[in-house]
């Protein structure tokens, strides 16, 4: 596996806009249902805002599989191992979108926030939220806790 990438930061006021991207290359792409990895390339774009204790950001993220198999095209004895081959593999899909947002909330002294995260892929009414609380105890040790719920259709 071969992997390239590149990812860049700009710093406006109080905005600040990210991306990066990544392509993933499998030696053998697309050549067997069953144990193979395909290619892949992944991009993920975003901004994020803030506004003195609080900050905001959105973000879009893209992936599209090359060399894609649909893993429902196998045999019919085999679309049950070819499908969870698929799942682990994050590659059920030819091409992925998704949109997700979040805050974060810090206490003027810092010890404490607040900060949650939800996420959305449209191809397969995906989603996740994962909301977080955190104390810090002194400079060296901090408590977190939170949850996280995530609903797959797909």
């Amino acid at each position: 596996m071969a992997t390239y990438g590149v990812d860049f930061e700009y710093l406006a006021g109080q905005w600040v806009v990210r991306g990066e991207a990544a392509y993933n290359d499998f030696e053998g792409s697309g050549t067997s249902l069953l144990a193979s990895r395909e290619s892949f390339a992944l991009g993920v774009l975003g901004v994020e805002r803030d506004f003195g204790d609080v900050s905001a950001f959105l973000q879009m993220t893209y992936r599209r599989t090359f060399d894609f198999i649909d893993p429902y095209q196998a045999p019919p004895l085999l679309i049950d191992l070819a499908h969870a081959n698929a799942v682990v593999n994050d590659e059920v899909r030819e091409s992925l979108f998704g949109v997700g947002a979040g805050f974060t909330y810090n206490t003027s002294d810092f010890r404490w926030s607040v900060s949650a995260d939800l996420a959305y892929f449209t191809v397969n009414n995906d989603f996740a939220i994962r909301p977080r609380i955190k104390y810090q105890l002194n400079d060296v040790v901090s408590t977190m806790g939170g949850w996280g719920l995530l609903h797959r259709d797909g």
